[in-house]
């Protein structure tokens, strides 16, 4: 694709998640009837994580097409955002603590995958090797993105909970308190890592403490930065080996 289109593409798909991630924020989860979620969600999201397997999956059935793996994740991503947000909106009224369990299971999860990765990796080959860096980017890309939303969640509708109780003169509480700790540390060891001069450091922390705040939003705006770096990757020119005259 030429460069204008594309640059147009990726400012066309930026205005519109722009859009609809504001509109998530200023109107919030809209319920069905008894506090579900609404069918109509449930539905796309479940048809478009088939359909990102099914694409995925295409080339084991010798289906042809160098694009099969970006459209595939792209429908994957979307579908599995979908089912997260349905999850999250389900029943506001249910117990929280069903959310608080769900969170710090599947964190405790991630951590203990990480640190048998990190002991086993140094000396894993062949097959068991395989299977570790599976297991490590299924927790880290699925498991911990879903503990944070459910954890995100569970804050949420504590907060709610003490606003409606207290009127809306009501403190933020523990919960509150402590978000607001974490992203002032993380602030502050960004622009520490750019005192320091590490630049790299300090772009890799922002983008990660942006990509976090993103994931426990309950808004798309997570599956919009990942897309965007997909689309990035995917419209790079491949690389090019220097002609070198023969001998």
């Amino acid at each position: 694709m030429p460069l204008p289109e594309l640059r147009l593409a990726l400012y066309v798909f930026g205005a519109c998640s722009a859009v609809f991630i504001g509109r998530q924020l200023w109107a919030g989860h809209q319920q069905g009837p008894g506090g579900e979620s609404p069918r109509w969600l449930v539905r796309a999201a479940a048809f478009l994580t088939a359909a990102g397997v099914l694409v995925l999956l295409a080339p084991l059935a010798h289906v042809e097409g160098d694009a099969l793996p970006l459209v595939g994740s792209v429908l994957l991503l979307l579908g599995l955002g979908w089912l997260v947000e349905a999850w999250r909106g389900a029943k506001p009224g249910r117990p929280r603590k069903a959310l608080l369990r769900w969170g710090v299971a599947l964190c405790a999860l991630t951590a203990l995958t990480a640190i048998a990765a990190v002991l086993l990796l140094p000396k894993a080959k062949g097959g068991l090797f395989l299977s570790l860096l599976i297991a490590l980017g299924l927790a880290l890309f699925v498991a911990l993105p879903l503990g944070l939303n459910v954890l995100s969640e569970w804050g949420v509708r504590r907060l709610r909970r003490r606003s409606s109780a207290a009127g809306d003169d009501a403190g933020v509480g523990i919960v509150g308190y402590l978000g607001i700790a974490g992203i002032a540390l993380a602030v502050l060891t960004v622009a520490y890592l750019g005192y320091l001069d590490w630049v790299l450091a300090a772009v890799l922390a922002a983008m990660v403490l942006v990509l976090v705040l993103a994931i426990v939003s309950n808004t798309h705006a997570d599956i919009a930065l990942v897309l965007a770096v997909l689309c990035m990757l995917a419209a790079a020119p491949p690389p090019s080996t220097p002609h070198r005259a023969p001998l």
